[in-house]
């Protein structure tokens, strides 16, 4: 079952893949002979599970219990479809509300999530924006995993060079691959892999 293509990778309904990228939905970990593992389509209960969580991760008192609670809760109901979420363009922004009220172990699990997908998150139109989020909120992580400073400081220039090059509407792509070369547990925490 194929989708309209987009071109970025992205059909209609947010999803990844298509005919011209020669991907199928439900394909885990698919890889086309160019590009880098892609994410399976997460299903639509999902979705709407989390577009719902846009208000009352905007709303509730940050440091309540109420909201540590939800948190956790999303975090465990997306259990292997991190980056399915990251890459959706109706969730990512949700899921960086989400990281951004998370405690350093959720964001470094939710970095782990990623693992394998890491390239095509960068690449992507949508989770490149989560892992923009990743990186700023992983200071103190990264700080307690002991991380080489160079690899610290490599991963704090790639993303400066990133926003500076989408802000002036340039080519983000050497930025995007100086940034996925960056080595993983600089750009978030300890324990990632690529």
């Amino acid at each position: 079952m194929a989708h309209a293509y987009d071109g970025y990778g992205y059909d209609e309904d947010g999803g990844y893949g298509g005919e011209s990228g020669g991907y199928e939905y439900g394909q885990r970990g698919h890889r086309d002979s160019d590009g880098p593992a892609r994410p399976q389509k997460m299903d639509d209960d999902l979705v709407a599970y989390i577009r719902s969580l846009e208000a009352p991760l905007s709303t509730l008192e940050a440091g309540s219990e109420e909201l540590s609670m939800l948190v956790a809760n999303v975090h465990d109901e997306l259990r292997a479809r991190h980056a399915s979420a990251a890459a959706h363009k109706r969730c990512s922004l949700v899921i960086e509300r989400l990281l951004e009220a998370s405690t350093d172990e959720q964001v470094a699990a939710f970095a782990s999530g990623l693992a394998g997908y890491w390239r095509f998150c960068v690449e992507s139109p949508y989770a490149s924006h989560v892992v923009q989020t990743l990186l700023r909120l992983s200071g103190g992580i990264v700080s307690a995993a002991g991380v080489d400073d160079d690899d610290a400081a490599a991963a704090a220039a790639a993303v400066a060079e990133l926003d500076r090059v989408e802000a002036a509407g340039g080519d983000a792509g050497p930025a995007k691959e100086a940034l996925a070369a960056v080595p993983p547990a600089a750009q978030i925490a300890h324990g990632v892999t690529t």
